[in-house]
């Protein structure tokens, strides 16, 4: 395998994994931040191809412009250090600690991916999913003098080259949480969440936890809901249950021998899944 042929493949393996969803656009940038290294060796190595000059240092010239090609995919996926100027903007909102609100409602309306998840303590985490996408930046806007206190997460446009697939929300296991979201093939773990309210609408899954209790729930559009086999849940609306789960005049339950402690409200024109987990 000759150099030329690594560097193809180098070009090539950027490519796919940028088209797989792994591989952000803004890699571009990194090329060009470092383009001694990348473009202009590459250049150099082409405008001496032809020429008198030994082959062994033509293929030098080759080799060291393909190794930020391969390097930088695997800094981007698993590292995602500082120096490349992608991960220099800063992304991550962190309130962790920082509100004395207990009871908070949170707001979420994109077009993008929503991954949502409970983390140790009050207040919340917010950063993007390290992926390619059509979103921008996550801001808050904290709405104060109103109880309880409103988070309203909007998308900072920014170039194309750097948009993400959506966002990474974390929000504290001591907070009192009434949810309000609409995202595109999110997943919404709500596992050590304490739940108020939740209006789930869009597309993806969510995961209830086996302690759950709220005093609403409603999903509209096209979701799976994982229920713990312990939890005694009712579903209103049109919905597909597992088969153990009976059906009755009231809607689905999924516990045949106790009453339900939790419901579910599905939406008209939704179609969602329950399944046990």
């Amino acid at each position: 395998m000759t150099v030329r042929t690594v560097f193809f493949l180098a070009i090539s393996l950027n490519i796919a994994l940028y088209f797989f969803g792994y591989l952000r656009a803004a890699v571009l940038y990194d090329y060009l931040a470092y383009w001694p290294l990348t473009l202009f060796l590459v250049f150099i190595h082409f405008l001496i191809d032809r020429s008198q000059i030994r082959d062994h240092i033509k293929s030098a010239t080759l080799l060291l412009s393909t190794i930020p090609f391969i390097v930088f995919p695997v800094l981007h996926i698993l590292i995602q250090p500082s120096f490349l100027p992608t991960y220099s903007v800063e992304t991550e909102v962190n309130r962790i600690n920082e509100l004395e609100d207990y009871e908070l409602s949170m707001i979420i309306d994109t077009r993008g991916s929503v991954e949502v998840s409970a983390i140790e303590g009050e207040g919340y985490l917010l950063d993007i999913i390290n992926l390619p996408g059509s979103i921008g930046f996550p801001e808050v806007i904290e709405v104060e003098n109103i109880n309880p206190k409103v988070l309203f997460i909007r998308e900072v446009d920014v170039d194309t080259l750097l948009k993400t697939k959506g966002w990474n929300l974390k929000i504290g296991d001591r907070n009192l949480w009434s949810l309000d979201i609409f995202s595109i093939d999110s997943k919404i773990n709500l596992e050590n969440v304490n739940l108020k309210t939740a209006l789930i609408s869009g597309t993806g899954e969510i995961y209830l936890d086996k302690e759950s209790k709220f005093d609403s729930f409603v999903v509209s559009g096209n979701f799976t809901v994982f229920v713990p086999k312990s939890l005694p849940l009712l579903v209103e609306g049109n919905a597909i249950v597992p088969s153990e789960w009976l059906e009755a005049t009231i809607g689905y339950l999924s516990q045949t021998n106790q009453s339900y402690s939790v419901k579910i409200i599905v939406l008209n024109d939704s179609e969602v899944r329950f399944e046990d987990y």
